[in-house]
């Protein structure tokens, strides 16, 4: 990335994702099997930050938008031609070194089909894929969440973080998909760590829990809703 100046920056990221081994559930088996780990690409992004759009009192209000690039595996599995983000950040000092905010981030996906075939999902022993496999592609995905950032020192800080997303997927008539909407409940501990000016690092816990379209009761803290991330953060 790079600053224009002292209120814009753009940048361009390239995108990996690093999946642990373990065992997870196989659908068309109705049983778990052990899969190995797994490091693919993402897709890559051109960014474009403003540090201050406008502010309120005490409250700062800031955004970027990015487009991204159909480069992954997945993105070309749904032949999807591109991701379009807009993110809104409305923050205020909170304590001496902490920040509270509330943010918004709203993807639209601009799509060649309503519908695709995942190859991801295993097949059955017979080298047929289960009717679950064929999925409606995804329109809209909005994420709304608070957080605080406080600073534990010059290098670390806690990032505890509280929000829901709601996702919008195609129907299609041919494929007999209804249109579905699903919505997340995401409780997030973070810890960042500043490593230098232009290198930092984000480590993160995530319960991720659907509160809509599921069979079973909504709990918090299952294993199977728990999520790791690690983030590599660089910049010239």
């Amino acid at each position: 990335s790079r600053k224009l100046n002292s209120n814009d920056q753009i940048g361009v990221r390239y995108v990996f994702y690093f999946d642990s081994a373990g065992y997870k559930f196989n659908p068309s088996k109705f049983k778990e099997e052990y899969v190995g780990h797994q490091t693919e690409m993402g897709d890559p992004y051109v960014s474009y930050s403003r540090y201050s759009i406008a502010k309120f009192s005490d409250w700062n209000l800031s955004g970027s938008g990015r487009v991204y690039l159909p480069l992954s595996r997945y993105s070309q599995m749904m032949k999807m031609v591109t991701q379009l983000r807009t993110e809104l950040f409305f923050d205020r000092p909170l304590f001496k070194f902490s920040n509270f905010s509330f943010s918004n981030k709203t993807d639209y996906f601009v799509q060649t089909q309503k519908a695709f075939l995942d190859g991801e999902v295993p097949r059955r022993d017979d080298g047929t894929f289960p009717s679950s496999a064929i999925k409606g592609t995804k329109q809209w995905n909005t994420e709304n969440y608070f957080e605080i950032d406080a600073n534990l020192s010059k290098k670390v800080s806690l990032k505890p973080r509280l929000g829901f997303e709601d996702s919008w997927y195609y129907g299609s008539v041919a494929e007999d998909i209804a249109a579905r909407h699903d919505t997340d409940f995401k409780a997030q501990l973070g810890c960042d760590y500043r490593f230098a000016k232009s290198l930092s690092f984000s480590v993160g816990l995530e319960n991720r829990v659907a509160l809509l379209n599921r069979k079973d009761a909504v709990a918090i803290g299952r294993p199977e809703d728990l999520r790791w991330t690690f983030i590599t953060f660089a910049s010239y």
